[in-house]
């Protein structure tokens, strides 16, 4: 046991969890899922197909949460760079079409006012 304490001691990253190694008989400790992680389980595919345990590994649930943190960023992406193309595409109609540009309508406007 005094191992298995010092070796979580000298190493940051496994301080606070129990790690399973050949000396010692401690498993891992398991995190249970709320609903919303089990989604993010599923989503992500970090679990094993068909039925989500009611807790997993803390390796395994910081894994669902990277992999879902960047699909979230890239679908974030995607719909950026989709409005930005629908908005340049909606703005070169517009200029093509003489109707919608604002300099018109600015100079069509205020020429009324100016003759009254």
């Amino acid at each position: 046991m005094l191992r298995s304490v010092a070796g979580r001691m000298l190493n940051p990253r496994l301080n606070g969890a129990l790690v399973r190694c050949s000396y010692c008989t401690a498993q891992t400790p398991k995190h249970t899922l709320s609903p919303w992680e089990r989604f993010v389980v599923n989503v992500t595919r970090t679990g094993k197909t068909g039925e989500i345990p009611g807790a997993v590994s803390y390796e395994t649930m910081d894994k669902a949460n990277s992999r879902f943190r960047i699909m979230l960023m890239f679908g974030m992406m995607s719909f950026c760079v989709l409005g930005s193309v629908a908005a340049i595409r909606t703005g070169k109609e517009n200029v093509r079409s003489h109707e919608g540009s604002l300099y018109t309508k600015n100079r069509d406007r205020y020429a009324g006012e100016n003759n009254r």
